[in-house]
């Protein structure tokens, strides 16, 4: 075989290599997100009206504790996820909540922190 074809072999190997790696594998092997996906609906509510935060955690999962933020970066309250067996939640969940009938119109934060990705999310919704 000639060094180019070893060449060839060597970086075809390693680029399926970190491929795989880029993936994470649940229990039966199957690649799934390496993030986790928190969602907030309506995206468009009226202060006082409920809205519905679900996560979708991946592998890893999420903190059960998430905080909801003003446009201004005022946490306006916390919220944990009861039905989680730990401080994280790896299987997916929801909760309706209630926003202040006195939150102002802007854009509001859900902030999560996300362990696959060792770092805080957030997802958006907006109050009219």
């Amino acid at each position: 075989m000639d060094k180019n074809n070893v060449i060839t072999i060597v970086a075809v190997v390693l680029l399926v290599g970190a491929v795989l790696f880029s993936f994470d594998y649940d229990a039966t092997g199957r690649a799934v997100s390496a993030s986790s996906l928190v969602t907030v609906s309506p995206e468009v509510a009226s202060a006082g009206d409920y809205v519905t935060i679900q996560v979708l955690p991946s592998s890893k999962g999420v903190n059960r504790e998430i905080s909801i933020y003003d446009g201004s970066g005022l946490r306006k309250t916390q919220i944990s996820f009861r039905d989680c067996s730990s401080f994280r939640c790896r299987a997916s969940t929801s909760t309706a909540y209630k926003t202040g009938s006195d939150w102002e119109p802007g854009v509001y934060s859900v902030s999560y922190f996300d362990y696959n990705k060792g770092a805080f999310e957030k997802a958006y919704f907006t109050i009219q």
